[in-house]
């Protein structure tokens, strides 16, 4: 019975649900259902093709592929699809794996519908519409690397559903237009007359799984950054003189949105005004009162950027009990002053629970905005304007009694130091990193900072290699470029510098012989990168968002949602494009030639 073989595989492979679950890119409760016996899906079924793929990427991992083999009758040296085609026959021995006929009921059908990974759906509608990248371009005003890269699988429009929207009603229609639906039928697996524009854009565009929420998260978060990392300073337009708007200052309460929104100007006007040494800010009640009206979140922004360019410096706590919408709002929202390096983010590590929110922003000695409300009533409490110095005192010990519970949330810098998580890592970048270069090419560089980089890491070469550690890069081919092979990873401080021919195949050869004596470490091709101008490290301690453009600049975060979400996301990503090592062996080696 396929139950007690899927036990049988489990004892012998030794890997729990979660584990597998993380391979194959399924829920655990799935596998929990497979095992009970409660359901025995056809052979062809997505979980099953899914399931079979994350046994063989265990194994592959594991270094227990011999074994995997031994038991269900497959030829170790066969490769993944005959592999799993063996370890299919040997769970369904003694089951029909017809999947099934007759006529479809509308919701069966649908539920039915062929689902694979965004990008493949994607690539093969971009086909069946006869739309090239340029000509999808043109009619959505969505730029066509962008494309390139959803056809890739890489990245996906399901962080921004009014681009997924236009983009699945306008491929949709030209299929319509064209006479096509016969053949998106086929590839959705699902009757002709139960396809229309909603149904279809359901398919394109709803995530795989679960996980894809925190993953959709991580995306929006990284897409911000890409198209933030343009600019090199904050600008106020010259016509705009916002620091000489009048203001009440006699006023010493606020009531609602309205008021708090009237009451923060007064407060950034005053500190930008006076060069505020620092504002020190906390808030753990909803963003709606900055992010609802579009035309003060303008307005807050040009004053922010007054204050950064009168020389203030801000420290804000941001409250762990915020979901992941709610910090990817606040986040994408300073990003701009981020990037400034006078923004020293914190999130507070105790739970403010949900019956009351705090307010409290405090320029030390001249005045501070101050709220404590019932959850839910802010739109309609009361901000008092403190500006006595008793008050003031009172106010600066409770905000330093919060920033002794709270942790740095995003450390940015001009400079890079060496990171090392203390579990699995995920290093998306163009390029092979330091970690995997050999040191006579680390020796040839010229420059100073690389080798010091290089040598500090390398001091913890071992430690990193008790855990997998990913390297998704995208790889050269031969015919490229005859003398130099794209740049070494960028680091902080240190200027651009490019692979010699002969440099990059040595640094293919340590590759391989990192993936044959580390089982844990494995170097996975992509075929573009998610995001332009960007290096990733990602882990359950820390994620590092390295902007490669000139100047270079490192955002490291350490708030344990954000960390979670950005794994998964990278789990996602080494799971669509993971070979076996032999396969990916080979492919280094006809690079190198």
């Amino acid at each position: 019975m396929f139950a007690d073989k899927f036990q049988i595989l489990m004892k012998k492979l030794g890997f729990n649900n979660k584990t597998l679950a993380s391979c194959a890119g399924l829920d655990p409760s799935s596998l929990s259902r497979l095992r009970s016996g409660s359901r025995v899906l056809p052979a062809d079924s997505v979980t099953v093709v899914k399931l079979l793929h994350g046994l063989f990427v265990y194994a592959d991992d594991t270094g227990k592929t011999d074994e995997l083999c031994s038991l269900t009758g497959a030829d170790p040296d066969s490769g993944e699809s005959a592999i799993c085609e063996a370890i299919s026959s040997w769970l369904y021995e003694g089951h029909s794996t017809d999947s099934g006929s007759g006529k479809d009921h509308p919701v069966s059908a649908r539920k039915r519908a062929s689902r694979k990974q965004f990008g493949d759906r994607f690539n093969a509608v971009m086909e069946i519409s006869g739309l090239s990248n340029i000509a999808l371009s043109r009619k959505t005003h969505v730029d066509p690397s962008l494309i390139s890269r959803y056809r890739a699988g890489v990245r996906s429009p399901i962080s921004n559903p009014e681009m997924a929207k236009l983009i699945s009603s306008t491929l949709f229609r030209q299929i319509e237009s064209a006479g096509r639906l016969e053949k998106l039928s086929g590839l959705m697996n699902v009757r002709t007359d139960l396809i229309d524009e909603s149904f279809f854009a359901e398919w394109l565009c709803t995530p795989e799984h679960q996980k894809d929420e925190s993953i959709t998260s991580a995306e929006k978060l990284l897409g911000a950054f890409e198209s933030m990392l343009i600019p090199h300073e904050m600008t106020i337009p010259e016509d705009i003189d916002i620091l000489s708007e009048p203001f009440d200052e006699s006023k010493n309460t606020y009531e609602g949105y309205e008021g708090l929104r009237e009451a923060v100007i007064r407060f950034l006007k005053t500190a930008a005004r006076e060069h505020a040494p620092e504002l020190l800010l906390y808030s753990n009640q909803s963003m709606d009162w900055m992010t609802g009206d579009p035309l003060f979140l303008r307005k807050w922004s040009l004053h922010m950027a007054a204050c950064i360019k009168s020389g203030v410096r801000i420290r804000i706590i941001h409250n762990i009990d915020r979901n992941l919408d709610e910090m990817n709002r606040a986040i994408i929202s300073w990003l701009p002053l981020y990037i400034s390096g006078m923004i020293e983010p914190y999130y507070c590590t105790l739970s403010s629970g949900s019956l009351f929110s705090r307010t409290l922003f405090l320029y030390p000695g001249h005045a501070c905005i101050n709220a404590s409300l019932v959850a839910g009533t802010e739109d309609h409490g009361t901000y008092a304007y403190e500006t006595s110095a008793p008050a003031l005192d009172e106010l600066l010990i409770q905000f330093n009694g919060m920033l002794n519970h709270s942790k740095p949330l995003a450390e940015i810098t001009s400079s890079d130091k060496t990171l090392i998580p203390r579990g699995d890592m995920y290093i998306i970048q163009p390029m092979p990193s330091l970690l995997s270069m050999p040191e006579n090419v680390a020796k040839d560089l010229d420059s100073e900072i690389i080798k010091e980089r290089w040598s500090q890491i390398h001091d913890h070469f071992v430690s990193s290699f008790e855990y997998r550690v990913y390297e998704c890069v995208t790889l050269q081919e031969k015919e490229d470029n005859p003398k130099d092979t794209g740049y070494i990873e960028s680091i902080p401080g240190s200027r651009k510098i490019t692979y010699t021919k002969d440099a990059y195949k040595d640094h293919l050869r340590n590759i391989i012989s990192l993936m044959n004596s580390y089982p844990g470490y494995r170097l996975i091709e992509l075929p573009e990168m998610p995001f332009l101008n960007m290096q990733l490290i990602i882990s359950e301690d820390f994620v590092r968002i390295i902007r490669t453009d000139e100047p270079v600049i490192s955002f490291t975060f350490t708030h344990p949602l954000m960390c979670h979400a950005f794994v998964n996301y990278a789990e996602k990503l080494t799971g669509h494009y993971k070979t076996d090592r032999k396969s990916t062996v080979a492919r280094l080696k006809e690079l190198i030639g």
